[in-house]
């Protein structure tokens, strides 16, 4: 299984409104676009796609969901990824779909690092950091621990692929 843990795009800064509500700045759309046009080039359509139910994950989602070909991935907006759940609560989450073997779940930090640090090391004890709009893939066997960490791109790394496919360069071998 190929598990993508995208950090939502760059969200308007906390202020007057409810940080739930905060929306997508128009950077943090174009990384959602980025991100899925990315995704898309390296073969990772995901084939279901999990998201914090928060405004500016539900929308980088969305957004990702848009752009991929086929565009008929299933998004399911969970509560549990709204933040604060534990590493073992979102595998449960993501194994309810287990026989989906490219699941992509759209949350927040600390929770995307922490759910990476356990499958990677059993713990919290990797240090990680994904920023808005990045992307780490792992894969394992089950969806649980011990995974094995393929890449963690910066939402520039996934620009510049998503970059090079549009500009018509060759798909990698």
């Amino acid at each position: 299984m190929r598990l993508l843990l995208l950090r939502h795009g760059s969200a308007v800064r906390r202020g007057a409104q409810a940080d739930a509500d905060r929306p997508l700045t128009a950077a943090g759309e174009v990384q959602a676009r980025a991100a899925a046009a990315a995704l898309v080039r390296l073969r990772l359509v995901p084939e279901r796609v999990l998201a914090s139910p928060v405004r500016r994950c539900r929308r980088t989602a969305e957004i990702v969901v848009e752009q991929l070909q086929p565009s008929d991935v299933p998004l399911t907006c969970v509560d549990a990824l709204a933040g604060g759940a534990t590493p073992q609560k979102l595998l449960q989450l993501i194994a309810d779909g287990a026989d989906a073997q490219r699941v992509l779940v759209v949350g927040h930090q600390p929770d995307l690092e922490g759910l990476a640090s356990y499958l990677l090391v059993g713990s919290g004890d990797a240090v990680l950091h994904l920023e808005p709009g990045g992307c780490i893939c792992l894969e394992s066997a089950k969806p649980g621990p011990p995974a094995i960490l393929r890449w963690s791109m910066t939402p520039e790394q996934l620009r510049r692929i998503a970059s090079s496919a549009a500009a018509g360069r060759r798909e990698p071998t």
